[in-house]
């Protein structure tokens, strides 16, 4: 197949979910398929430019659309559309679509992310499909119930019911619409019942990641796994990555340093918000956010927490911790899509008391942290390559190329 992948930022270098999961995907897919990247890139992503051209047929690079917080918020609150969709638009970027659209060369478009739909739904005649990920109306319902004062309660609830509409007007454009887990998918059907998403999951690169080699340890400045640490790991201008932070630091913490005095926790993530730098008060948090590699922070730490509260889709961060072996206590929706046992590969807890207790019970029984994590990483193993998504990805685009060559689509 001749395949035009869209994309809101350039698959490399690999800093969030996004990037990842379009990256690893793409990059095994090129293997058989002749694929053209059209993707939004900042001056730094430009320097992956020999990288990306080793993966991808074509590569169009269109200079990103640059506005303050406020100027998005201003202009989402204004809009029919959510923010983070009209923060997207842009001439430029439309006048490309066109530009290689027009040649008749590609058999499919995939769109990456939700953010760049728009740029699509113009084109009936055009064999399409939306990688959604997430079913973005449930992370913000979610939120919403989340929030903790009103002018949240406010901004959360024109984004749900704006995203809601949104999705349910915009992905039947398509011909098939993709999401990462079931969950994400039975809330999409749930709101537009003439959906029928595909899954294609999201996996973890087990050679890369993988239990504690010595040599990853020692990156760090003491060169051992430092003692009653807890570590989490996100984008830390991401909300609900904001929120998981707060809530361990603030109220999961204390119970832990309660029973374990020199417990500390350790936030890895880039573009922190105030609010994460604020949590830096207490003497046992500490941030490393200009970090090339998670890795080693994560191995030298005694324990994975993912203490997420708001959100929707399979959390990369969960399966990364669990490739390279390290006992992990999460939420039960930090767990959602993932095919775990609580008890069994990870702990779950879902309130401070016993997510405090279940942290503080990893640290003093170390050997059940370890079978644990031996569980887990098998079950990444087994379940969890990329391959496996790769495979329902290829099937999917195989399936909607077929039938617009037998007539039978309706977008």
């Amino acid at each position: 197949m001749k395949i035009l992948l869209v994309a809101p930022q350039c698959p490399l270098p690999l800093l969030n979910g996004i990037r990842l999961r379009t990256f690893h995907l793409f990059s095994r897919l090129s293997q058989r398929h002749d694929i053209a990247l059209l993707t939004f890139a900042s001056r730094d992503d430009r320097k992956q430019l020999p990288a990306l051209r080793e993966v991808f047929s074509e590569v169009h690079l269109v200079p990103e659309v640059y506005r303050s917080s406020i100027q998005d918020y201003a202009i989402g609150a204004l809009s029919t559309v959510p923010f983070y969709v009209k923060r997207m638009e842009c001439a430029e970027m439309g006048f490309q679509v066109k530009r290689l659209l027009s040649s008749g060369r590609y058999d499919i478009v995939h769109v990456s992310d939700a953010r760049m739909a728009g740029y699509l739904v113009g084109y009936p005649g055009q064999a399409k499909v939306v990688d959604a990920c997430d079913c973005l109306a449930l992370l913000y319902r979610r939120a919403f119930s989340q929030a903790r004062n009103l002018s949240e309660r406010l901004n959360y609830l024109q984004l749900w019911i704006k995203t809601r509409a949104y999705e349910s007007q915009v992905y039947t454009k398509f011909d098939r619409c993709i999401v990462v887990s079931r969950a994400d998918a039975e809330a999409l059907r749930a709101s537009s019942p003439s959906l029928a998403p595909k899954v294609v999951p999201n996996g973890v690169d087990t050679d890369y990641f993988r239990p504690s080699p010595r040599a990853l340890i020692n990156q760090g400045p003491t060169g051992d796994v430092v003692p009653d640490s807890f570590v989490f790991v996100g984008v830390m201008n991401y909300a609900p990555n904001v929120d998981a932070a707060r809530y361990f630091a603030a109220e999961i913490l204390p119970k832990v340093a309660y029973e374990l005095p020199s417990a500390s926790f350790r936030m890895v993530g880039r573009t922190p918000t105030k609010e994460v730098f604020d949590l830096l008060a207490a003497s046992n948090v500490h941030l490393f956010d200009d970090v090339d590699d998670i890795r080693p922070h994560v191995l030298k730490s005694a324990v994975f927490v993912c203490p997420l509260r708001v959100g929707a889709g399979v959390k990369n961060k969960l399966l990364e911790a669990m490739a390279m072996g390290k006992p992990v206590v999460a939420t039960t929706l930090a767990c959602e899509g993932l095919e775990v046992r609580p008890g069994q590969e990870l702990l779950v807890a879902d309130d401070a008391n016993d997510f405090a207790e279940s942290c503080v019970g990893l640290v003093q029984r170390p050997d059940k942290g370890a079978e644990m994590a031996d569980r887990a990483r098998l079950l990444v193993e087994r379940r969890y390559s990329w391959q496996l998504g790769v495979e329902a990805l290829e099937a999917t685009l195989a399936e909607v190329t077929y039938e617009r060559r037998i007539g039978l689509s309706l977008a």
